[in-house]
């Protein structure tokens, strides 16, 4: 199943993998295989992506961390003086 090649019926893109999908001039000897790519699917089927959200992912931010370490020890300090 490595050897197939995923190609978009409506606009011709092809699947990189990992959610990619780009135009590529060069064929390949690989085995094509109709499929239709994300962003054709938004226009053909609206009704199944009006509602659609990506999830949000809480970020973790190292300068955030640093910050709230460094107030709560200076407020610690500042208790003890």
């Amino acid at each position: 199943m490595d050897s197939v090649e995923l190609v978009c019926l409506i606009c011709k893109k092809e699947d990189r993998g990992r959610g990619v999908w780009s135009y590529h001039d060069n064929p390949s000897t690989w085995e094509r295989e109709d499929s239709l790519c994300p962003d054709c699917c938004k226009e053909l089927f609206p009704q199944f992506y009006k509602d659609y959200k990506r999830s949000a992912k809480p970020r973790f931010s190292v300068g955030r961390l640093l910050f709230s370490v460094f107030n709560q020890f200076r407020t610690e300090v500042n208790l003890t003086h």
